[in-house]
């Protein structure tokens, strides 16, 4: 059962008010127990004094009486000896009487007096009360005061106008507080324009909706802030609201957010219906569709409307329904990034499309959004690409067939002159001539043989079958060539580069870093160092350079090719002669 309260009131600073109030139901009890012993008391009084007035009656009255009317018989009665034992009795019951008067006057002062010793309790104890109270009132004053929110009281009648506000109205909105105070009408001036009918519609006095509003202030500095209001409407005796307390929290920072999101739905919602790619959204427990943009619309040749609620199965053609279902379990599952499938439209035609999902949760379930693309169009030039480049790759493979047979001829051609002459430095040159046509040759024969065409040649196979030939040419079996070749992505031009050093320095070895029969090893190595550098390094344990060599001043047609090939690699060229010869070159691939 709700308390009920004697309130009393007094008004403070600011506004405030000190209300003190004495639970009604403990002060009833206590007045009820006070008028209860008083009507016992009054009426024991009565019942005493009905008793006292019947005896005075029978005592005094009666005698007195008898005496009036026997006045006239006085002598006779004097005469006829009366007797004085009614006087006696008389003045018996008299002071009986008065002694129980007294006794009735001490009890009604004793309980006046424990009337004025309760009063005394009752008045210490409201002065106890009305101290914690105070106490209470100053803590939730500070308290008030130190709020970030604001707390107020808006006073309907007489007139519209504010009872109480705190000092954090000055810190959000910026003006004093004494603005509020002294003009009634303040309360609407710094509303927004817009917000001016809702917020009078909100505190008029038959109003009754308390829940939490939003509106829009003007601050002194010319800043809109959201403030939402969280009002208690107090209503007097009539039932009319005669008062507003609430509190007003700065939610400006959380109402742009709220607004940039909604922006930011309408944009998202925009993108998702307007995107080039077909887009169906798709529950991944039922397989239904729940929503389809305007381009899935297009490509499926059908209205939104009738393709929401439909299986994303139908969608398939029937012999690719199977296929369809295994794959939207394995993108379902993450297992697949994207699928080559066709779809059907309303008109029966098939389409051929790249599908690519995602999964996203929505109120709880899972969602499969599946981003369809039209592939007509790439399947077409792929087609038409692949035909061009079948042609092409057939051109090129006999074009460098053709140079081969060219390479061929020349090095017959360079034979037969060699055979034909008796000069021992003709047939040198003619060797070194138709070594360096070989290599050139081995090229063509690595393109002529690759499977597809392309402008990089496989070096690991490339260099190898150019060791082994310069290997079988030379017949020096007591010296061992090591190859440790990287597989290493190179364009033609450098392979040819690459291949003429490796034959100038290899056959530098075997003529001058070895005798006739002794035994020799031969390094070549092609590695990667970055992603954009090799190396490559061959060395032998021969002879070396003699100690005076200087390659700047070398005349020989073989280290001055090193040299020339070196710079149209772009490398760097370190030769070393210590146990040996090595040559080191570093050049970007």
């Amino acid at each position: 059962m709700r308390q009920s309260y004697l309130s009393k009131e007094q008004t403070l600073q600011y506004g405030w008010r000190l209300v003190v109030d004495y639970p009604m139901d403990e002060l009833y009890h206590s007045i009820t127990r006070e008028a209860n012993f008083m009507m016992s008391f009054i009426f024991i009084v009565m019942l005493i004094s009905m008793s006292l007035a019947k005896s005075l009656n029978r005592i005094t009255v009666d005698p007195i009486r008898e005496i009036v009317s026997n006045t006239t018989n006085i002598a006779e009665k004097a005469s006829s000896k009366v007797s004085f034992k009614q006087e006696i009795f008389f003045i018996k019951e008299f002071n009986q009487l008065i002694s129980n008067y007294r006794e009735a006057f001490e009890q009604i002062l004793s309980y006046i007096n424990e009337m004025k010793n309760r009063k005394i309790l009752l008045e210490q104890e409201i002065e106890l009360k009305t101290k914690k109270i105070i106490t209470a009132e100053e803590s939730y004053r500070k308290l008030s005061e130190n709020m970030v929110d604001i707390i107020y009281r808006v006073n309907l009648t007489p007139v519209i106008k504010i009872g109480y506000i705190n000092p954090a109205a000055e810190r959000i909105l910026g003006y004093s507080l004494k603005d509020y105070y002294d003009n009634p009408k303040f309360i609407y001036q710094i509303v927004h324009p817009d917000d001016r009918i809702k917020i009078k519609k909100h505190i008029s006095q038959n109003y009754r909706n308390q829940s939490p509003y939003v509106f829009r202030f003007i601050t002194n500095f010319g800043v809109t802030k959201w403030l939402e209001l969280k009002d208690t409407f107090v209503y007097g005796e009539n039932g009319k609201t005669i008062q507003i307390e609430g509190v007003a929290r700065d939610v400006t920072d959380r109402q742009v957010l709220s607004e940039l999101l909604n922006d930011s739905i309408n944009q998202l919602q925009t993108i998702f219906d307007f995107a080039p790619d077909a887009i169906l959204m798709v529950d991944m427990e039922t397989g239904l569709i729940i929503d389809a943009n305007q381009s899935a619309s297009k490509l499926l040749d059908a209205k939104k409307i009738d393709i929401i609620g439909k299986h994303f199965l139908s969608i398939h053609p029937p012999e690719l329904i199977e296929y369809a279902r295994e794959n939207f379990l394995l993108h379902s599952e993450g297992k697949i990034d994207y699928v080559h499938i066709d779809v059907l439209t309303s008109k029966g035609l098939q389409i051929p499309v790249e599908v690519i999902t995602s999964k996203l949760k929505l109120k709880g379930r899972t969602i499969i959004c599946v981003y369809i693309r039209d592939i007509t169009i790439r399947q077409q030039y792929e087609e038409a690409l692949k035909s061009s480049l079948k042609a092409k790759e057939t051109l090129l493979s006999e074009v460098h067939h053709r140079v081969k047979n060219n390479f061929q001829v020349m090095l017959s051609l360079i034979d037969l002159k060699s055979m034909m002459t008796t000069d021992n430095s003709i047939k040198n040159i003619l060797f070194d001539l138709r070594q360096r046509i070989m290599i050139m040759s081995l090229v063509h024969e690595s393109l002529y043989h690759s499977d597809q065409i392309a402008s990089h040649v496989d070096i690991q196979k490339y260099i190898y079958d150019l060791i082994d030939k310069l290997n079988i040419f030379y017949g020096r079996s007591n010296i061992v060539i090591q190859k440790f070749i990287d597989n290493i992505n190179i364009n033609f031009e450098k392979a040819v580069q690459i291949g003429l050093i490796i034959n100038e320095i290899i056959t530098n070895s075997f003529k001058h870093a070895f005798s006739k029969n002794s035994d020799g090893r031969i390094n070549v190595i092609l590695i990667r160092l970055t992603e954009n550098t090799a190396k490559l390094q061959i060395s032998d344990n021969g002879k070396g350079l003699p100690e005076d060599f200087d390659i700047s001043r070398l005349s020989s047609l073989g280290f001055e090719l090193v040299k020339i090939l070196s710079s149209q690699l772009n490398s760097t060229l370190d030769i070393e002669s210590h146990e040996g010869l090595t040559i080191t070159l570093i050049f970007p691939i």
